[in-house]
């Protein structure tokens, strides 16, 4: 999928298919995250992350991704209980990549088959190559950053923090979209931990947290107790 092109074409299909503000914040938000995964073709996230990414509440980025999955833009399916949906883009790219190839063969007709195998060999690399678009070193450590100074524990400088993620977690960019959802569920532990005058431990250290993947054992949490409506309010049903 090619960033640039799928951009051009999302803002001149919104001339003839008006939307909401929440629907234009949520597509390219989940643009920006099927690109950090090096466009899979499905790829799960939290209703938090993207909170946290369009600015928009959980009610409204449910709603715009209904609109964007009426109108063919994305799939997405709901597994249940407390994980996140899992996405997919349709991109625009796949009809007109399709019909430069049509037209690519129809007027190599008459030269040798496996020549035109060849070229189309040739051509889908390259467009592999070009469409293949890797997130840039500073985006993602401003993005650690907004998890890292919202990050309760004794912390370090950014620099420090994030060449330690570096380091420690060769897939860095793929789990960072994970660490703001992780954390939220962190804290909503805790204060139903004291809600209920239970112990609670203090927050870890930053490094120790990342060090320990704890992401993924606060992930891996579901949330019981506390009160039904607020829970409605603050997930899609209780997706997290």
């Amino acid at each position: 999928m090619n960033y640039i092109r799928e951009i051009n074409s999302f803002y001149d299909w919104l001339e003839t298919n008006p939307v909401s503000k929440s629907v234009i914040a949520l597509w390219n938000a989940l643009m920006h995250i099927n690109n950090k995964t090096n466009w899979t073709q499905s790829f799960e996230v939290a209703i938090s992350t993207l909170e946290f990414k369009t600015g928009f509440k959980r009610s409204e980025l449910c709603e715009a991704r209904n609109v964007l999955a009426q109108k063919g833009r994305i799939t997405w399916k709901s597994r249940g209980g407390n994980l996140s949906a899992v996405y997919n883009i349709i991109p625009f790219s796949v009809h007109n990549t399709d019909a430069i190839a049509d037209t690519s063969a129809d007027t190599s007709a008459d030269a040798n088959p496996t020549q035109v195998r060849t070229q189309k060999d040739t051509q889908n690399r390259l467009l592999y190559k070009l469409n293949i678009n890797e997130t840039k070193e500073e985006d993602i450590k401003i993005e650690f950053d907004n998890f890292r100074k919202l990050y309760p524990g004794t912390k370090r400088g950014l620099d420090t923090e994030f060449e330690n993620l570096k380091k420690k977690h060769k897939d860095y960019k793929e789990v960072l979209s994970f660490l703001l959802p992780a954390l939220e569920n962190m804290i909503d532990w805790r204060d139903q931990k004291k809600a209920l005058n239970q112990f609670v431990p203090d927050y870890p250290n930053l490094q120790t947290w990342i060090n320990q993947r704890r992401w993924e054992t606060e992930l891996g949490k579901i949330e019981k107790g506390g009160n039904d409506g607020d829970k409605g309010s603050r997930f899609c049903g209780v997706e997290s």
